[in-house]
C-alpha cells in the first residue's frame, strides 16, 4: 500500500509530507480555484521539441499561485547514470500538455 504524499507551499519554502504527518488545525480558508484540467494518472502529450515519445502520465498536481502545474517525467529512465541530468521529473503548465484521446 502506497502512502499519499503532499507538497505544501509555506510561502518561503515547500514542505513535503505523507498523510500521517499532517495534523489538521480546524482552521480552513476558502479559496476559489478552478479544478485542474488533468487528473493523476491521465495520459497526455508533452508539447516539446525533444526527440522520442511525447506521451506522458500525470504523476503529480500542484497549485502554485492559483495556477495548476503537473508533474511529468521529462525523459525515460535509463540503466546508465547520466551526470548531466539530475532530475527526470518536472512541473509543467497545462499549456504544455494535450489530452490523449483513448
Amino acid at each position: 500500500m502506497t502512502k499519499q504524499g503532499y507538497s505544501i507551499d509555506c510561502g518561503k519554502e515547500i514542505l513535503h509530507a505523507i498523510q500521517n504527518q499532517i495534523i489538521g488545525t480546524g482552521e480552513l480558508e476558502n479559496i476559489t480555484v478552478q479544478k485542474p484540467t488533468f487528473v493523476l494518472g491521465e495520459r497526455v502529450i508533452l508539447c516539446s521539441h525533444d526527440k522520442g515519445t511525447k506521451q506522458r502520465l500525470i504523476l503529480g498536481i500542484a497549485l502554485v499561485h492559483k495556477s495548476w502545474f503537473y508533474m511529468v517525467e521529462l525523459m525515460s529512465p535509463t540503466l546508465i547514470k547520466t551526470p548531466t541530468i539530475s532530475n527526470r521529473f518536472s512541473l509543467v503548465g497545462e499549456k504544455s500538455l494535450v489530452r490523449v484521446n483513448t
